[in-house]
């Protein structure tokens, strides 16, 4: 080193110097036990001064960035939660918009029992559509017969798809979930529940001969029952166990754990 050189002044120092200052310290004072120019230890500790405010700015808006991100992943927390208790089930891989915030809550919780339970949620989900399609084919035989068997003008929609997908949901039965309604023209329209049974309105005759056709497969299915209910039992008790873990998150207001779209 130079004779007379002085060592650089490092952000340690002017930050030291700051807090000298802040604490009631003159600037004659810390000049002159730090060895330094009056002038040099003003213009630092003006420097410290914009690196706090910096510092802070930074500090801010990392937080709200990953509040941000908190929030994303909390309200992926909601959504599956209403995904599992669909009473039909549904994957829980979400479409394009979300899927990304998806890959990033597994990510967060890849190393958790939440990651398993979620994994073996969707092995259900892929066992129900399998259920349902079986059962679908099995009515379908009986679906085209009773088809046959009804009045030519009758243009019925497919029966056995929306049949299946009640006895997974859960729903019951239930005779008084026919109704006719009656168009201008006199004809009628027949309905189970919320769906249409057939494409075309018919005469009333017609639409009684259609109700009791569809009441005939409906009865049919209820041989899969006991298989459904095994079924439907495993589904729910996944879905409470999912339910306890995103409780704890939820009343958390934290998904622990890091993602590639971290902040930090």
């Amino acid at each position: 080193m130079a004779r007379g050189h002085k060592p650089s002044i490092s952000s340690y120092d002017r930050r030291r110097w700051l807090e000298q200052l802040n604490a009631g310290t003159g600037i004659t004072e810390i000049a002159r036990a730090a060895g330094r120019d009056i002038r040099v230890v003003k213009r630092h500790i003006e420097i410290a001064s914009e690196e706090v405010v910096k510092a802070s700015v930074r500090k801010e808006f990392m937080l709200g960035r990953l509040q941000q991100h908190q929030d994303d992943l909390l309200d992926e927390v909601e959504r599956i939660r209403a995904v599992i208790h669909i009473s039909v089930p549904r994957t829980l891989i979400p479409g394009e918009t979300r899927n990304r915030i998806y890959d990033s809550f597994k990510d967060h919780i890849k190393k958790t029992a939440l990651s398993r339970l979620l994994d073996y949620y969707e092995e259900i989900v892929e066992e129900g559509n399998g259920l349902k399609l079986n059962i679908v084919n099995s009515l379908h035989p009986a679906e085209i017969e009773f088809e046959k068997n009804l009045p030519q003008i009758v243009k019925t929609a497919r029966w056995a798809s929306g049949i299946a997908e009640d006895l997974i949901s859960g729903y019951i039965p239930d005779a008084n979930a026919y109704s006719y309604q009656k168009q201008i023209d006199g004809t009628y329209e027949v309905h189970y529940k919320d769906r249409k049974l057939i494409r075309n309105t018919v005469r009333k005759e017609d639409a009684e001969a259609v109700e009791a056709s569809h009441k005939k497969l409906v009865e049919l299915a209820d041989k899969y029952k006991s298989q459904v209910d095994e079924y439907r039992n495993r589904r729910l008790d996944i879905a409470e166990k999912i339910t306890d873990e995103l409780d704890v998150l939820a009343l958390k207001r934290m998904v622990t754990g890091k993602c590639r779209y971290c902040p930090v």
